[in-house]
């Protein structure tokens, strides 16, 4: 009896570490299949957080168009197409309410408070028509989307000297607009 018990035991204990061995194999096996999916959630997680990055800028690339597109409509253009259409705006909405119109400058000005990307042209324009005509022109001037700031305006009566009356009044003014619109170097 004593070797059948001995062989039970031994058994036993054969079956006892094979379990043992079978636990601790399963263990690591479960220690790494959680260290694998800790690292698969953590790859997924960095993933979900480029795309949530992403979708922002995309946002802001698609918001950016649209004040893109607004700031070329209130600066000139860095080619001289750009200020050709602004001077072409200037030189005909004159003729349009009864005033004549030339441009008597055009400079590039240094501004203190002009960022590096633009540049400050300071331009300035010579009107002559009616007092009424003269200031829808300046209103005219004021409502361009472009960035300008009116430096000056000033205005006079124009006479006429003729040889049977003498000074006449002949219902015209002349007048001077000084300005600086922002352009982009």
């Amino acid at each position: 009896m004593n070797k059948k018990v001995n062989n039970i035991l031994y058994i036993s204990l054969s079956i006892t570490v094979a379990l043992l061995v079978l636990y601790v194999f399963l263990f690591i096996s479960l220690k790494n299949d959680v260290s694998l999916a800790n690292q698969i959630l953590s790859e997924a997680l960095a993933s979900s957080k480029n795309a949530e990055k992403l979708l922002q800028t995309e946002k802001v690339v698609k918001e950016s168009g649209d004040l893109v597109v607004d700031i070329d409509k209130h600066i000139i253009s860095k080619d001289d197409k750009g200020l050709a259409i602004f001077l072409n705006i200037l030189e005909s909405s004159g003729p349009k309410l009864g005033v004549d119109v030339h441009i008597a400058t055009l400079a590039e000005v240094e501004q203190v408070n002009t960022p590096s990307l633009f540049r400050t042209l300071k331009i300035s324009v010579n009107l002559q028509g009616s007092w009424k005509a003269i200031f829808a022109y300046l209103k005219v001037v004021e409502d361009i989307p472009y960035k300008i700031n009116i430096d000056k305006v000033s205005y006079s009566k124009t006479l006429s000297n003729t040889k049977d009356k003498g000074i006449v009044d002949n219902g015209l003014w002349s007048g001077t607009i000084d300005f600086t619109v922002l352009s982009f170097k």
